[in-house]
């Protein structure tokens, strides 16, 4: 049987992103495998997939200036401790090339933040492609990168604006890069890169483009970015090697689907019936734990004083760290089936997450999102919704109650944004990779 390999970054919601694709390529035949940590097996599993546990490089990325610090002092004083880096490196290497060898995949998708994976992998003759599990995030005329919160535009002030913020965003990143050089004697994870590059007979820079707004690009794969085009600001074109393909998103949510859940929807759409003007608001902010943090906690403790002066909206919250628990028309719920729900709902409030997004647009829900991290994409995210009219964009931090309710009623009894959201779907061909 054919096999496809997915390397993803083990986190749910880059599974996520792939399993849409992994089920049209076991629909055309492959054996679909994924790679993950221990954690991720059943996760995995449950989707009918292959797991393969995988040892993931070590990367010493986004480090503090006391973490940089201290490696610079471990560097300096322990020689031992170079030297097992090192080693660890071509261990971790020959890790993945062992896997590799082992499954003899014909299709290999490697996800774009593991793009240096490609490298690792240069022998192994099959397709080879990168998941984008991002939009595309090469700079472009007027499009600020996607860590910034302003609404694009061509006119002079955004497109100097822009190249502004871009200039200071590769500058960052230059700093930083210089601050890992020093912390490691010169010998950091970019010189080892370059070190396997020259056993491939090309440079670094033959193998990745570094201008772009979260990690280098392997030039020479394809790059398959599986979200809707449309979502994109209309004047920014895919680069060569860059494919949109809208990939529906769908997972098994059976485990998901408890007596507790089922009983609280079966409430709600009692209400409903009994009293027209009820809605349902869902409130999510992502898998990686920022709603554990204290800004996270303190946005949805706001939404919540929020809903609480509301008394037709029904508040569903996946978390389980929420202060004020006093309102009665607020359910939090620590594991949420998100497909499921948004079936039911009239509204979502988000950070800005590109899959909580498309899963919007696939429900035909509007959005009131609310980033918080700059670090990521969600500013980026947020303002392209914006500017489609597919729903607002709202500070949990520093708007008043009343902003944040006034924008609530206002995507919520507008019809125009649901209208556009019907309007907005569309979907890609289905293709064979292999070919």
């Amino acid at each position: 049987m054919k096999t496809a390999l997915f390397i993803l970054l083990p986190y749910p919601s880059h599974y996520f992103v792939g399993f849409g694709k992994a089920r049209q390529l076991k629909a055309q035949g492959y054996e679909v495998v994924f790679t993950g940590l221990s954690s991720h097996q059943t996760l995995i599993e449950r989707e009918g997939f292959v797991f393969k546990p995988l040892r993931y490089a070590s990367a010493y990325k986004h480090l503090s200036f006391r973490a940089l610090i201290a490696l610079l002092i471990q560097t300096l004083l322990n020689k031992p401790f170079s030297i097992q880096r090192y080693r660890t490196f071509w261990e971790e290497v020959r890790a993945i090339q062992v896997l590799a060898d082992e499954l003899q995949p014909e299709i290999l998708l490697i996800d774009s933040h593991l793009g240096h994976y490609a490298l690792y992998l240069w022998q192994v003759e099959c397709t080879k492609m990168i998941l984008n599990t991002k939009l595309s995030s090469y700079p472009e005329i007027g499009i600020p990168p996607l860590t910034e919160g302003w609404l694009a535009n061509r006119n002079g002030w955004a497109i100097v604006r822009a190249w502004t913020g871009w200039q200071v965003h590769f500058l960052k990143r230059k700093w930083k890069q210089w601050l890992e050089k020093i912390a490691f004697l010169g010998k950091d994870d970019h010189w080892l890169l370059e070190k396997l590059a020259k056993k491939t007979g090309k440079k670094y820079l033959d193998w990745f483009d570094d201008n772009h707004c979260f990690y280098p690009a392997v030039k020479a794969l394809p790059k398959l970015i599986t979200y809707p085009e449309a979502l994109e600001y209309p004047w920014k074109k895919p680069k060569a090697g860059e494919y949109y393909e809208a990939i529906s998103f769908e997972r098994n949510e059976s485990h998901l689907l408890g007596e507790s859940y089922c009983q609280l929807m079966a409430q709600l759409h009692l209400s409903k019936l009994q009293n027209p003007a009820i809605k349902i608001v869902y409130a999510n902010f992502g898998t990686t734990g920022l709603n554990n943090n204290a800004t996270g906690l303190q946005a949805l403790d706001k939404l919540i004083t929020v809903i609480q002066e509301m008394p037709n909206i029904r508040l569903i919250v996946s978390t389980n760290f929420i202060k004020n628990r006093n309102a009665n028309n607020v359910y939090c719920l620590e594991n949420v089936p998100q497909l499921d729900l948004l079936q039911h709902c009239d509204l979502m409030v988000s950070h800005g997450g590109l899959n909580s997004i498309c899963e919007c647009l696939q429900a035909g829900v509007p959005m009131l999102l609310c980033p918080l991290n700059h670090k990521a994409d969600h500013f980026g995210n947020t303002e392209r919704v914006v500017y489609h009219g597919l729903g607002l964009k709202g500070n949990l931090t520093t708007e008043t109650t009343q902003s944040i309710k006034i924008k609530i009623e206002t995507v919520l009894y507008n019809p125009t944004y649901r209208n556009r959201l019907h309007c907005f779907l569309n979907s890609a061909p289905t293709y064979d990779l292999a070919k």
